[in-house]
């Protein structure tokens, strides 16, 4: 009987003699998701009682075959600097954004094996706008696994108290692009070989005291009654999703976007109390381009194999 470690050794062999003849095979995932001019305007200004309480949320991971890690801020500033989370070999060619808005980005633009994140917010809602960025991309050639995302306010938002009835008024600016990426030579992505990028972005408001949400916004490219993304209010625009995903497992190249425009909602009336909006902002990428041997590699391959079973077969023979 064959001993498996010969099996294994003429393999190795075989396949390291052969390693530059292994086919190449890339992978990009990116998902920007950028809010901008964001207001939020009261029908009854004089219903806002002091003492808004703004607790911002930015978190980043990023993982690189194995390695990566992860960074939380949160703060009750209005500012949250961008704060970024990167690993790879090229880690150093990850920049935030800057494939946006050009649909001719690929594997030469991005460059390098790396998964990185960032995400930043500046300004405020009540107070002269505020806007978020978000940007989460993988890129890997010739092999690898990577991850990466972008949360903003993750589990908490803005608490408020009216001192009686009032609608608000939410109103922003979105740029938004998704780009799921691969490709490699006929007949050599491996079977767990994917690229996947999405973004989410939903609005809720609940009232203290009271189950459920009095309000939810969740934009889908709809503003047709009973097919909008909202409930507990209007929307008044609402260009295109902002809850989409892409993906790749063939040798493709899928886009959404770019898509830019301008959003707006109406809630229903809110009479008096306390309430609590909470903002989710999030964008995800990852890929995995797993690499299998030419044919002719498959073939040595399967020949030293045979080799090494009959020699051993021959041993145990004498």
């Amino acid at each position: 009987m064959m001993k498996l470690s010969n099996i294994a050794s003429a393999a190795a062999l075989v396949a390291a003699a052969l390693a530059p003849g292994l086919a190449q095979a890339d992978a990009v995932a990116q998902s920007i998701l950028n809010i901008n001019g964001f207001v939020a305007t009261l029908s009854n200004p004089a219903a806002l009682l002091p003492g808004v309480t703004v607790l911002q949320n930015a978190n980043t991971s990023a993982d690189f075959n194995g390695v990566g890690g992860s960074n939380n801020v949160g703060a009750t500033a209005v500012d949250i600097p961008r704060t970024t989370s990167v690993y790879g070999p090229n880690s150093a060619n990850y920049l935030p954004g800057g494939a946006f808005p050009g649909t001719t980005i690929g594997v030469g633009a991005v460059n390098g094996n790396f998964a990185g994140s960032s995400a930043s917010i500046t300004g405020s809602v009540l107070a002269g706008g505020a806007a978020a960025t978000l940007d989460s991309t993988v890129s890997i050639t010739p092999s690898g696994d990577g991850s990466a995302d972008s949360n903003l306010n993750l589990t908490s938002g803005f608490t408020f108290d009216l001192a009686s009835s009032s609608t608000v008024n939410f109103a922003f600016n979105a740029e938004a692009f998704l780009r799921a990426y691969l490709s490699a030579a006929p007949g050599t992505l491996g079977p767990l070989s994917t690229s996947n990028a999405s973004y989410n972005w939903d609005l809720k408001i609940t009232k203290s005291g009271v189950g459920g949400n009095q309000v939810l916004w969740s934009p889908n490219g709809d503003t047709t009654t009973g097919l909008s993304g909202t409930v507990g209010g209007v929307e008044n625009l609402d260009p295109f999703t902002l809850n989409d995903a892409t993906g790749a497992i063939f040798e493709e190249d899928n886009f959404v976007g770019p898509q830019t425009g301008a959003f707006s909602m109406t809630t229903g009336l809110l009479t008096s109390g306390r309430y609590t909006l909470t903002i989710t902002h999030k964008s995800v990428a990852d890929a995995t381009v797993q690499v299998i041997p030419e044919p002719e590699m498959l073939s040595l391959i399967g020949i030293a194999l045979f080799g090494a079973a009959f020699a051993s077969r021959r041993r145990l023979m004498k």
